[in-house]
């Protein structure tokens, strides 16, 4: 039984492939029964097409380098939380160690951001009165 998505004539009228494929053995079947032998490649000749294969593969999958250095970094951040993991015996332990960091690494950075803050807080305050001061003295 046939698949209706099965095609034996590709839409410009040539064999499907799977024929043409067909095909082409018999055709070899009948040239090794006239000739008696196959055709013999030398080692040098093997050699280039082997090397000739492998540039054109490398040339059509060479990777995008940022994704590879996301990759690269993910990876990375992935074997240390298994680090983490085992060491301290659990995921959530090891995630508890990475929040913990995190979170004091944001509180060292933002402390500077906080006192400027509040810095500029009291300034604009003491502007804003030394105003009213000037408005009301007049």
């Amino acid at each position: 039984m046939r698949s209706w998505f099965s095609r034996r004539v590709t839409p410009n009228g040539e064999p499907a492939p799977l024929d043409a494929y067909k095909q082409g053995r018999i055709d070899e079947h009948d040239r090794l029964a006239k000739t008696g032998s196959a055709t013999t490649a030398t080692r040098g000749e093997v050699d280039a097409a082997y090397d000739r294969g492998r540039r054109e593969e490398r040339a059509r999958h060479r990777g995008h380098p940022l994704i590879t250095f996301l990759l690269v970094i993910l990876s990375l951040a992935a074997l240390g939380m298994i680090y983490l993991a085992v060491r301290t015996g659990s995921f959530a332990a090891a995630g508890a160690v990475v929040d913990s960091a995190f979170s004091s690494e944001v509180q060292r950075a933002n402390s500077p951001v906080v006192g400027a803050e509040n810095k500029a807080g009291s300034a604009l305050e003491n502007a804003g009165a030394s105003l009213k001061n000037r408005a009301s003295g007049q």
